[in-house]
């Protein structure tokens, strides 16, 4: 995952529904506190599509914090691979 996919992540969390979302605790359907964001498409059975429309909801409510943590640990290897470089100046590699 690169900078551009993350920057086409936050678009398009920008562009959807606020969060956070909820499921519907008895039928495959995504909601905000305030639309019905749509139903799950049926995969077959009511326990698969249960488990996907959590797995939807789940992984668009962490979306932003998994971004921000990517974005924070990506910085921080820079920054030690800057500071690896700086120690390495002058040495045969």
């Amino acid at each position: 995952m690169n900078n551009t996919d993350l920057t086409h992540l936050e678009t398009l969390l920008a562009a959807a529904t606020p969060g956070p979302w909820f499921n519907d605790q008895e039928d495959p359907i995504v909601e905000s506190a305030t639309e019905m964001i749509g139903q799950n498409i049926l995969a077959g059975s009511h326990e698969r599509d249960m488990a996907n429309t959590e797995l939807i909801v789940a992984l668009r409510n962490a979306a932003p914090a998994l971004i921000a943590r990517v974005r924070e640990l990506e910085a921080e290897l820079e920054s030690k691979e800057e500071t690896i470089w700086e120690m390495n100046q002058g040495e045969d590699l």
